[in-house]
Parts: C-alpha cells; structure tokens; sequence
C-alpha cells in the first residue's frame, strides 16, 4: 500500500467498503443519486434500456472524509467566468458548508447521511447530532474558519483549503476550456462542491451551472443576495486567474 500511494492520490480515503455515488447526469438538487457497491449493479443501471438516454456521472466515493462532530459536510464555492480565451476565472471571497441531518456512517446507504444538498436535508429531521451543530445545517466560510482555528488547524482555511479549491477549479476549466462557446461582455456563474479529506485537503466532486441561489437559509439568504450585489458591482473578487 505504501508503495502504491504515490500513485493513488485518493487512497486514503477510499476506504475498504468499495462505496461508489452514481448521479444521472441531467438532473439536480440530488434527485436520483445512488450509493452502490456492486460492478454489476451499476452497469445494469446504466445499460437499461428502460433509461437508455440518460448518462451517468459516476465516481468513487470518499468513504473517510474529514467530518466536523461526526458528521459529513460539503463546501459549495462560487466563482465566475468572464472569457474562455483567454481563460478568465474569478473565484468569490465565500462560500458554504453544507451539513448532513444525520451523523455519519458508512455502513448506511441513507441519502440523509451522505448527501449534504439543501434539497435532500430539508426534507429531514435533524438526528441525534452534536448540539454544535446548526439547526439550518450551514454554516457561512468565517464561522468554518473559526472552528478550524478554536480546533487547532489554524491557517488551513487560506493555506490549504481555499489554495487547494482555487488550483482545483483552474484544472478543471483548463480541462474544458475547448469544449465551451468562447463569449464577450458576459459572464458565467457557477458552483463547485468540495468535500475535504482527513488531511483538510480539498477534492472537487462537481461543478454546477446556474447554480441554486435561493435564500433556503439565514446563511444563504445573506450570502447569495451579497454574492449576486458583488457581481454586479464588480468587486466580488478574490482571485483573478488569467491562463
């Protein structure tokens, strides 16, 4: 296994229970997303004809992420394009935590336990959880910073997560940068959702266009309406990446 590490970035994470997360890949909001553990069970849903339009996203799950009071949480960051050629990314101040109602088990197959959309959690109660944690399951950037910091990881928030997140999204856009309509005096905006490793570093597991911007809590209530006020003035900014 050691030998093998440096080659597998994702090893130690993976786990041992061969979990994989198989998302259709026209839908959102966490519609129709499954956990498997079977080969087999995959490809025939993939292969049915009964759904023979319909692609597949489909990824290995990281089994032993970094959880705060045992329980899994995402990050959803904001950033906008401005020009595919040259690439322009500009990467937003904040961002997101997103909590799971339940605290976490791998064993389960739950969507409660393991996907931290809004859409999915809200239809939940929140379960025997930490009295830390939010009712709303979120948390803004600053107050997952100051947790970082009272719990000993003091710097990881800029040093290594937001760091990690912004080379993470560069490589991503490097990567699709041919495959989009170059555009002028215009702009996208998208989502990107991370989960951390138990090092704190970042793993890109989606990015979303038209992402949601509803206020679906006291969080994004303030940091949707700030974010979208930002853009339009034009001083949303934390990095600037030209490529």
């Amino acid at each position: 296994m050691q030998r093998a590490e440096p080659h597998w970035p994702q090893l130690a994470q993976d786990g041992i229970r061969n979990v994989w997360i198989v998302k259709p890949g026209a839908q959102s909001r966490g519609r129709g997303i499954l956990l498997m553990h079977s080969l087999a069970d995959i490809l025939a849903l993939v292969q049915s004809p009964f759904i023979y339009e319909t692609k597949y996203v489909v990824q290995k799950y990281m089994e032993r992420p970094f959880l705060i009071y045992n329980t899994k949480f995402d990050i959803r960051q904001w950033f906008m394009v401005t020009d595919w050629n040259p690439l322009t990314i500009w990467m937003y101040r904040s961002s997101y935590v997103r909590f799971c109602s339940q605290e976490y088990d791998v064993s389960r197959t739950d969507e409660a336990v393991h996907l931290s959309n809004n859409a999915i959690q809200c239809k939940y109660r929140n379960g025997l959880r930490d009295h830390r944690l939010p009712h709303e399951n979120m948390w803004d950037s600053d107050t997952f910073n100051a947790f970082l910091e009272e719990s000993g990881w003091g710097g990881a928030w800029k040093d290594t997560i937001y760091t990690g997140m912004k080379d993470a999204l560069v490589a991503a856009m490097l990567a699709a940068q041919v495959q989009m309509d170059a555009f002028r005096n215009g702009f996208e905006l998208f989502g990107a959702d991370f989960m951390l490793s138990e090092d704190l570093r970042p793993w890109l597991i989606e990015i979303n266009s038209s992402p949601c911007m509803a206020a679906t809590s006291s969080v994004t209530r303030r940091l949707c309406a700030q974010c979208l006020q930002d853009i339009i003035k034009g001083n949303a900014i934390a990095y600037e990446v030209k490529l």
